[in-house]
């Protein structure tokens, strides 16, 4: 009994507990708005639609979080370019994956979609993703926060969930704080799906490396599927009934093949203890 007590007062010493990474995530999306906000009665102007101004506050916000809790990352990085410590056949699984989990949305979107404008027309921020065409913008999306989200969510967070608590639980409350960290309907099942498999790249490889690769690929696809090749299937001559689920089925196929293979291999050429040992820790670069 008093071995179970001290065990469960001992989890809870670890950092961040849900309650506390509901606090971090407000404290990082709330900051720019109040940067903003300061910003607009100080000087009167109103800067919350310039886009590289709101970047770049986030990307403040992000890198004040995350040098303050520095002493938490629960990961470190080796610091040398990324895929090359991704065995190949694995970043193909990753690459089927992630591919799988864009599809899935689409089809899942489609059906939100086309349940919920019966009731009122909903925002699509894809829309607003597919009317910008300058280059700092696709940098920032495929790029940057990929990055930052990364370091944030599966460097800092999860550490912390997979010692408070048993996997699965870490993984549907991580996955649940980064799908409703981006505030709309339309982004809700690909944060998730996103969210649940990068990671479980991470407690299976114990590195910020594949979670990161996987992020930033997810992001590119998305922009290249939105801008080029119609992903959505409102572009697609179907049945509303057949469009939606027909896609749902074909992402779930992708996604199932990816994540068993990947499950019965290694995914990084060298797999890295928990406590970050024989890797760089770039907060001290």
């Amino acid at each position: 009994m008093q071995a179970n007590k001290k065990e469960s007062v001992q989890k809870n010493k670890y950092f961040p507990g849900f309650i506390q990474a509901v606090g971090l995530i407000i404290l990082v999306y709330l900051l720019p708005s109040i940067l903003l906000v300061t910003t607009k009665y100080l000087v009167n102007i109103s800067l919350y639609n310039n886009f590289i101004f709101r970047t770049i506050v986030t990307i403040v916000s992000f890198s004040v979080v995350l040098f303050f809790f520095r002493r938490h990352i629960g990961m470190q990085i080796n610091w040398s370019i990324i895929f090359r410590h991704i065995k190949t056949s694995s970043f193909i699984l990753i690459v089927t994956s992630i591919i799988g989990i864009i599809i899935l949305s689409a089809g899942i979107n489609y059906i939100i979609q086309y349940l919920f404008n019966k009731l009122g027309y909903i925002h699509n921020p894809y829309d607003y993703l597919m009317s910008k065409s300058f280059i700092f913008f696709y940098i920032t999306i495929v790029i940057i926060f990929p990055v930052l989200e990364e370091l944030f969510f599966s460097g800092l967070i999860l550490p912390g969930f997979i010692r408070r608590y048993s996997t699965s639980k870490a993984l549907i409350l991580i996955s649940i704080l980064f799908c409703f960290s981006h505030k709309n309907l339309y982004q809700l099942p690909g944060a998730f799906l996103l969210r649940l498999f990068i990671s479980w790249l991470f407690i299976k490889s114990n590195s910020l490396v594949p979670c990161i690769s996987a992020h930033v690929l997810s992001n590119l696809l998305t922009v290249i599927a939105l801008r080029f090749v119609f992903v959505f299937p409102d572009y697609l001559l179907l049945p509303d009934y057949v469009s939606g689920w027909m896609i749902v089925g074909v992402g779930c196929g992708c996604v199932a093949i990816g994540t068993w293979f990947l499950s019965h291999k290694k995914i990084i050429m060298r797999e890295y203890p928990m406590d970050g040992s024989a890797k760089v820790n770039i907060m001290k670069l």
